[in-house]
């Protein structure tokens, strides 16, 4: 091993009942291991793939094989258009999985929303509250307990944003609005 893959490699050892491990690991194998370790999560980044991606691929979404992890340098924008996400709620728990899996940031705020509303060059929601409701009514994000207005992304959401908001994802959720229900429309035939 040189010099130089020696100072970007970590060593790891795992010990048990019938189990010794002890060997080189890459640095972002490592960085995800201290993640799993640490928080007792695992991350949202498949394994590091021992071939790249090929060029064009859509990264960090669903369609057979674990994705791969979204590269640091994709911007909520790139993420909103790869995601199908058309919705404001849609749109919420993508930028959410965004920053959990791009930013590293768990939880979020209505504040971050905002921000991320505008970096990705999209008008904010006048009622964004609302929108965020709808989004924790649909199960794709949850409130942080004990916090007030502080959320993070459920397994639900992430499955929502890995099948790029298929039609059977939106029609689950369609005139679902914060404090309403679905509602049948009565048809009438003259």
């Amino acid at each position: 091993m040189s010099e130089e893959t020696k100072a970007e490699s970590y060593s790891i050892r795992l010990t048990g009942p019938g189990l010794t491990i002890d060997r080189e690991i890459p640095k972002e194998l490592a960085e995800q291991v201290v993640l799993l370790v640490m928080t007792g999560q695992a991350p949202r980044v498949a394994a590091i793939p021992a071939t790249p991606a090929a060029p064009g691929s859509a990264v960090g979404f669903g369609g057979g094989a674990a994705p791969a992890a979204p590269a640091a340098d994709l911007s909520v924008r790139e993420y909103l258009d790869q995601s199908d996400a058309k919705r404001v709620p849609d749109k919420i728990t993508a930028m959410a999985m965004y920053l959990r899996d791009v930013r590293s940031q768990s939880h979020f705020k209505r504040s971050d929303m905002v921000d991320m509303f505008q970096e990705a060059s999209e008008r904010v929601p006048k009622n964004l509250s609302r929108d965020i409701n709808w989004a924790a009514k649909a199960a794709w994000i949850a409130p942080k307990p004990g916090t007030s207005d502080t959320y993070y992304i459920t397994k639900s959401g992430s499955d929502a944003v890995d099948a790029r908001f298929s039609k059977e994802v939106v029609q689950k959720t369609r005139g679902m609005t914060a404090g309403s229900t679905k509602k049948k429309k009565a048809s009438t035939k003259k």
